[in-house]
Parts: structure tokens; C-alpha cells; sequence
């Protein structure tokens, strides 16, 4: 397991997922912030407070995605950095929601 070539296609797909929900999460700033709705019945800081965990989660995945370039690119692969990352990519995969809400309960916008 320890071996280069498994290693590179680790840190391969964790930045390929990276990319991926950095552009989603950039979209979903873009989308939420340029639809600013001045409805009377919303309150103004509805916008920070649906912003705060998918920023949290935004800058998580760029420092993955920055990890992940700047090993691919200079060809030293740490193990356990990777496969750290690589776990918290696959969790995130299958229990992101979990995560967000956590992230959610810590929001300073909340109720």
C-alpha cells in the first residue's frame, strides 16, 4: 500500500473530488449572494448564516485540493497525510450531510 503509483491515485482522486466542491460551493456563493432578495419577511442576515458552514467546508476542501496539487506535482507522497485525506474524503462522501450539520451548530448567525 505504501507504494508510489497507489499512493498518486489517491491523492489523484482526492483533488479531482476537491476540485469538485470547490467549484460547487464557489457556484453556490455566486448564486446565493447575486439573488440577494429584499423580501421584507426575510431578515438581512439570512445570507451570512446559509454562507457559514458551506465556507468552512469550501476552505476544507481547498486546503485538500491544495495538498493534493502540491504532492502530485513535486512526486512526494506522505502516506499518512494521504490517506488521512483521502478518509476524510470518502466519509465526507458518504456523510457530508452529518458534517454540515455539525458545522451548522457552531453557526454565530444561528437561532
Amino acid at each position: 500500500m505504501k507504494n508510489e503509483k497507489t499512493l498518486r491515485i489517491l491523492s489523484q482522486i482526492n483533488l479531482v473530488y476537491a476540485i469538485i466542491k470547490i467549484v460547487y460551493y464557489l457556484f453556490s456563493f455566486i448564486v446565493l449572494f447575486w439573488h440577494d432578495s429584499k423580501n421584507p419577511l426575510m431578515p438581512d442576515y439570512l445570507n451570512k448564516y446559509i454562507a457559514f458552514p458551506k465556507i468552512i467546508v469550501f476552505l476544507i476542501f481547498l486546503l485538500i485540493g491544495n495538498y493534493s496539487y502540491r504532492s502530485l506535482k513535486q512526486k512526494q507522497y506522505n502516506f499518512y497525510v494521504i490517506l488521512t485525506i483521502f478518509s476524510y474524503t470518502i466519509l465526507y462522501l458518504f456523510f457530508g450531510v452529518y458534517f454540515y450539520q455539525f458545522v451548522n451548530s457552531f453557526n454565530p448567525y444561528g437561532f
